[in-house]
């Protein structure tokens, strides 16, 4: 584990702002025994996120015009998800993916998650997820999700947001997105994360940070009334982290990625 100094971070895209003390844990384990599916994969650098798609419903005070203040719905998913083995101190992991341990195929559930647009620079807008908006459901499987386990569930937490450019017509432009979420009590699989000795992470301050890169396809754009729809495609990182509760005026950039109402994550 590594006690984050926040401005040597900002080149992988996870900076973190903030006076709580926060750890990215290094070579931390992925244990689902508890929750009767026979896998644990351990020196986890970070999770690989790829081949992703959400949908972004904005809902535009001015038809066609996405100005501050306006709300956005998403649903959408990452459909494969593998690891890296931990090389590095902190969030900067690299080398080949891997796939988990004993097949395991991980698939992150979300619904309801919305936020409003804070600022409007030319084609690119950013935008703050809504805390406690929303849920998200990690489920995991053994067999291809003929039938899946929920393993866990996250609350969006602050901060968490991102930007996006060319959201009227866009040709493969980039974005980024990082969401901050809580791991909660309900429905949590005993010791599902564990720190690099195998001993289980305390509830309370354990957080997953999903970093992704989006782009927008071709033509992948709609405007309907009030309602501008965009179709983005995402590759990312995903992070555990502990922080004490960070305080309301801290910004931050945490690496996590695009997650949605329906969204659903593989990871394999």
């Amino acid at each position: 584990m590594k006690n984050l100094f926040y401005p040597a971070l900002l080149a992988t895209g996870l900076l973190f702002a903030t006076s709580a003390n926060s750890t990215i844990l290094d070579a931390w384990q992925l244990n689902t025994n508890g929750a009767g599916l026979a896998s644990t994969t351990t020196n986890i650098g970070h999770l690989g996120l790829q081949s992703g798609n959400a949908d972004i419903t904005i809902t535009t005070a001015t038809v066609g015009v996405v100005a501050i203040n306006d709300t956005f719905s998403e649903l959408g998913g990452v459909f494969s998800i593998n690891y890296t083995k931990e090389n590095c101190v902190g969030a900067c992991d690299s080398g080949l993916p891997i796939g988990l341990n004993n097949s395991l195929a991980l698939e992150v559930v979300y619904s309801g998650l919305g936020g409003i647009v804070t600022n409007v620079s030319g084609s690119t807008y950013t935008f703050n997820f809504t805390p406690g908006v929303g849920a998200i459901t990690l489920k995991g499987s053994l067999d291809n999700f003929a039938t899946s386990t929920t393993l866990g569930n996250f609350s969006v937490a602050f901060p968490s947001g991102g930007d996006q450019g060319a959201f009227l017509g866009g040709i493969l432009t980039n974005g980024t997105t990082d969401i901050l979420g809580l791991v909660l009590n309900s429905g949590y699989a005993l010791g599902l994360f564990r720190d690099s000795t195998g001993t289980a992470l305390p509830l309370g301050n354990l957080f997953v940070a999903v970093h992704t890169q989006n782009t927008i396809p071709p033509g992948a754009f709609t405007v309907n009334g009030n309602q501008i729809k965009t179709t983005v495609n995402m590759d990312g990182s995903a992070n555990i982290l502990t922080q004490n509760v960070p305080e309301p005026n801290i910004v931050a950039l945490l690496g996590i990625g695009l997650l949605a109402s329906g969204f659903r994550k593989k990871f394999s």
